[in-house]
């Protein structure tokens, strides 16, 4: 699902010298680099650093982990070692991750030991699947609820209505297919046919398809799709949890349908809006003092609205910013920088950039909490203004103070093999 104003691009956001300079008055960079020596905490699993994740989250019930670009490595490897220490002392008991909510369901009875095998690339679509240490990640997880997590087993969820490989409304469609309840199933099989005709082997042209549909079709199916979740919510057949399973789901045939709708460079996002919406339901599934973590990219985490070269005047608004509107400090975000080469094109960052401003300002890989930094008067007015930040293959534009609650910083990392967009 790749809307046109988030096409990987080369061409380098250019922000006006008022906004990163006047602005920023005599606050230097050199000044914030400073400051980021003094706060900054290594990643290297020391005791300070567990100290100070514990304390970050000790106020959050929902912590967004993201990535400024897909398929590194070096941030899967530094999201799985957070995942490990947040799983083993802080209570995080849904893991959810950038893919489709109804196929991430495989890696969920993966883990909880229900099945012994994992087709990966179904469960998890491209970046998780090709990523090493995710499938070693997913290994320790099945692990951990066999052993010392068997009393609160910890899942794997998806953040989308589904993964984005075209497939659209079919995957959810089979599980309710499974379902109990006849009247569920009777409508099921009424709404398959058209979401075959939808169906295609990638996102773009299963929207084409979906637009080529008549107006009696796509009339036919916004019916039938509030038929289903209606009689889904009446439904008093299932157990609570089978109920509120096929209620989501057919929640997400709906998403499906919204996205496939909107033209993705209108600006409105349903994507993202669905995103938050899938997030905050499982939020309330969890017990008192559980926390999930979402692991997706900087676009979504981030609280402020998406802003970049090719955005619609004013930006679009993003998952993070609706789940910081509904949960205020119970949502934290969390946010990755690189320095080095570009790893598309091995160009260096802005020298005005976050990701240029970070480098070498303290030793490498770090974390930064960007709320002790906002503390401090000379430096406050720097993190509120406009300034470029890495995003996949080009920037976006970020105030950091208002984006971001912590920042983990690399000096550089190694290019993944295929380059993606974080939509696809």
């Amino acid at each position: 699902m790749t809307p046109r104003w988030f096409q990987p691009i080369t061409i380098l956001l250019v922000l006006s010298t008022t906004t990163v300079g006047s602005n920023l008055q005599a606050q230097t960079d050199s000044t914030v680099r400073a400051w980021v020596g003094r706060l900054a905490v290594p990643l290297q699993g020391t005791s300070v650093f567990d100290a100070k994740l514990s304390a970050l989250v000790s106020t959050a019930d929902v912590v967004g982990l993201g990535e400024s670009v897909h398929g590194i490595e070096d941030f899967s490897a530094y999201r799985i070692a957070v995942l490990k220490r947040l799983i083993q002392h802080d209570r995080v008991t849904a893991v959810v991750l950038e893919t489709g909510m109804p196929e991430a369901t495989l890696a969920d009875r993966y883990v909880r030991g229900e099945t012994t095998t994992l087709d990966y690339r179904a469960a998890l679509g491209g970046e998780f699947a090709a990523s090493p240490s995710f499938h070693d990640f997913l290994v320790w997880l099945r692990e951990w609820n066999e052993g010392a997590g068997r009393g609160s087993a910890v899942g794997i969820y998806g953040v989308d209505a589904s993964i984005g490989d075209g497939a659209t409304m079919v995957p959810a469609l089979d599980l309710l297919g499974a379902s109990g309840n006849a009247d569920i199933r009777r409508l099921v099989d009424s709404i398959r046919p058209i979401a075959l005709r939808v169906a295609a082997p990638w996102w773009g042209a299963a929207a084409k398809n979906y637009q080529a549909l008549s107006d009696a079709d796509r009339t036919g199916l916004t019916s039938l799709i509030t038929q289903l979740i209606r009689t889904a919510e009446q439904s008093t057949d299932r157990n609570r949890d089978a109920r509120q399973w096929d209620v989501q789901l057919a929640r997400l045939l709906r998403q499906d349908q919204t996205i496939l709708a909107n033209d993705q460079s209108s600006g409105s996002n349903p994507r993202d809006l669905a995103m938050a919406e899938n997030v905050l339901w499982l939020y309330r599934r969890l017990a008192p003092g559980q926390r999930a973590a979402v692991l997706t990219h900087d676009a979504h985490v981030q609280k402020t609205l998406i802003v970049g070269q090719q955005t619609p005047p004013g930006g679009v608004p993003n998952m993070g910013q609706a789940l910081a509107a509904q949960l205020g400090a119970r949502y934290l975000a969390i946010g990755t920088t690189y320095g080095g080469p570009a790893v598309d094109n091995s160009s260096a960052p802005l020298p005005e950039a976050i990701d240029s401003i970070l480098s070498n300002a303290a030793p490498a890989p770090f974390m930064i909490d960007l709320r002790e930094l906002a503390r401090h008067e000379e430096i406050a007015a720097w993190g509120n203004a406009v300034r470029p930040m890495r995003f996949q293959t080009g920037y976006l534009s970020v105030a950091p103070w208002r984006a971001f609650d912590v920042l983990v910083h690399f000096d550089h990392v190694a290019a993944p093999a295929k380059q993606r967009s974080p939509f696809e």
